[in-house]
């Protein structure tokens, strides 16, 4: 699907959502993305807009995680 510039900025701003349609993809603006997910979740290809859900990774969780495990002698400078 070829976007121009500004059809490409509304979509990284969730203004526009890509979606499937029969054997080709249309955009549909924000106002029709609910009705569409409620029926066909699937038609949904890229939503911007959505809140993924995903928590963002804690930097400090490697360091807990490897402190479990011993660090060779020859390996401490």
């Amino acid at each position: 699907m070829l976007v121009n510039e500004s059809l490409s900025r509304q979509l990284a701003q969730g203004q526009l959502v890509i979606a499937r349609l029969d054997s080709g993809y249309a955009l549909i603006p924000r106002t029709a993305v609910d009705k569409v997910d409620a029926r066909e979740p699937a038609m949904i290809v890229l939503d911007h807009g959505k809140p993924t859900g995903a928590p963002a990774p804690d930097p400090g969780s490697d360091d807990d995680y490897y402190s479990k495990f011993q660090v060779p002698d020859d390996l401490v400078w």
